[in-house]
Order: C-alpha cells, then sequence, then structure tokens
C-alpha cells in the first residue's frame, strides 16, 4: 500500500523531483570545486621561477591584507597606518656582486719606502649596515699611505605585473645587469565585492516544467538575478 502511494507520487511528480535532485547535486558539485580550488590555492601560493634571462617571475594570487602579517611582519607594519589604503605592493633585494680578481702590477721598485720582510695584506671594508657593501685588499710590502675606492652601480628595473584572473597575478622582474633577486614580497590586495553588487534586477523570459500545472509553459516578467562569479571575473 505504501509503496504503490510512493510510485503514484513519483509517477506524478517526476519532472519536480529530477529538477530538484539536479539542484543537489549542482550544490555539491559546486561545493567540491570550491573546496578543491581552495587546496589548489593553498598548496600553489607562489610559483617561483628565474628564466634563462635572468628575469624573475612570480604566479601568486591575490589576499587579504592580514595575509602580508604573517608572510613579512617588517613590511606590514612599516604600511599599518594606511593599511587599508594600499592595492598593491612589491618588495625585493638586488645584490651585484663585482670581483676584480688578483691584479699583479709588477712594481719592484720601493726605493725609499719602508718595506717589511714579506708581502703583507691589508684589508679595507665599509660599515656592514651601508646598502653598499665592499672589501678592498692591498698586497704590499708597506702599508699604504691612503687608498680611494670609487663603486657605481647603474640597474635599470623592468616591472611587469599581469592580471590573469580568478584572483591570480604573474609578475615579472627583470634588471639591466646580472644580478640575483631575492626575498621577494609580492602583494596585491583582494578584492571585495558584496552581496549587492551581484544581484540583478530585470525584464526575464522563462521557459521550463510547471510542476503545479503539470505542463511546460513560457514565462515574461520582471526577476531578479544572482551573479556567481565576482565582477572582476565578469569584466
Amino acid at each position: 500500500m505504501i509503496m504503490s502511494k510512493i510510485k503514484d507520487f513519483f509517477k506524478k511528480n517526476w519532472a519536480f523531483i529530477t529538477i530538484v535532485a539536479l539542484l543537489t547535486i549542482s550544490c555539491f558539485m559546486l561545493y567540491y570545486a570550491y573546496k578543491h580550488e581552495k587546496k589548489i590555492r593553498e598548496r600553489l601560493e607562489q610559483i617561483d621561477v628565474v628564466d634563462s634571462n635572468n628575469v624573475f617571475n612570480r604566479q601568486y594570487y591575490e589576499q587579504e591584507i592580514s595575509w602580508l602579517k604573517d608572510k613579512n611582519k617588517k613590511l606590514y607594519d612599516s604600511i599599518y597606518a594606511y593599511k587599508d589604503k594600499v592595492s598593491y605592493l612589491l618588495q625585493f633585494k638586488y645584490e651585484k656582486e663585482y670581483d676584480t680578481g688578483k691584479v699583479d702590477t709588477h712594481k719592484k721598485d720601493t726605493t725609499g719606502v719602508a718595506v717589511c720582510d714579506s708581502i703583507k695584506e691589508f684589508n679595507y671594508a665599509n660599515n656592514l649596515n651601508d646598502t653598499m657593501n665592499y672589501n678592498l685588499t692591498v698586497a704590499s710590502r708597506t702599508e699604504p699611505e691612503w687608498y680611494r675606492l670609487r663603486v657605481k652601480m647603474s640597474e635599470e628595473f623592468t616591472i611587469i605585473n599581469k592580471d590573469e584572473g580568478n584572483g591570480q597575478n604573474s609578475i615579472s622582474i627583470g634588471g639591466s645587469g646580472q644580478g640575483t633577486i631575492s626575498d621577494v614580497t609580492t602583494f596585491k590586495k583582494k578584492e571585495k565585492t558584496s552581496i549587492w553588487d551581484r544581484i540583478a534586477i530585470g525584464p526575464t523570459i522563462s521557459a521550463g516544467y510547471d510542476p503545479v500545472g503539470k505542463r511546460f509553459s513560457t514565462t515574461v516578467g520582471v526577476g531578479i538575478t544572482l551573479n556567481l562569479r565576482s565582477k572582476k571575473d565578469k569584466d
């Protein structure tokens, strides 16, 4: 008796039951896709590659400003006063080393100069907290009365950031020299969208099955739609 009623119910409402089942499956699939994408983002948060032209390349995702606090607290503290206004920033270190190697002057004449029994090395270096660090080594039989070192570094950097969509970005940092780029911090603020930005009201034309009237029909009217994609992805 009960089984027959259940069968009758399914026969009379098969279309409605099918729609509900499809909607339920779609919701589960969307939820699974969201969780899967989130895991991929966490695993592939940043991918760094230095190509054959010594160009630093990185793929990264947009983040909330709180993410920067965990990754680079010193930088975060420096912008804390206006952190809500920061939409993009980049910080990196650049090092370039030039070594002349050992240079033999072949000067043998030491007339009038107080000489040592053997050649000694005299080392001179600047303060370690200087942005330009040098170490000068002079090999001589007598300590030089003075020395002078002039260093000039001229570099040109090309920084390109590409918005790949879906919150993903790729950045390339290329210099005119062959220095080393390290300790790179990249941040792009994740765009926040309100639910009201995704709601649209307008005329609608739809066709489908009417479970109440138990027939297929078309309707014309005014409807409210919710855009599941973010505004940025849509653009």
